[in-house]
């Protein structure tokens, strides 16, 4: 089996910048407010403030659960590939003393 291990370093890359993003879109969100009478001094303004201010609670929530996600993705790429890349080392070298060993 073939892999390429680069490759695979490039996308754990990739998705720990995308958890970046995230959280750093999570903390754009955390600083604004959502002031009372936001939409107007009258009942059906405020109750649109409380759903717009649960729906931007729910987006925080899951932008902080897509920054753990990708950041663990990205860690377990790069670990994944280290570990390819020792194995397919010990692999040649136990080749080598085979051949070696052999009287070939």
């Amino acid at each position: 089996m073939f892999v390429d291990t680069e490759l695979l370093r490039a996308g754990g890359r990739e998705a720990s910048r995308a958890g970046t993003h995230t959280e750093q879109a999570a903390q754009h969100l955390s600083r604004e407010p959502l002031p009372a009478r936001m939409f107007g001094d009258f009942g059906a303004g405020e109750a649109f403030r409380v759903a717009v201010g649960v729906a931007h609670a729910h987006q925080m929530r899951n932008l902080l659960i897509n920054n753990k996600i990708l950041n663990g993705i990205g860690d377990h790429a790069q670990q994944a590939a280290t570990a390819f890349h020792v194995t397919d080392d010990d692999n040649a070298a136990q080749l080598r003393a085979v051949r070696c060993d052999s009287g070939t």
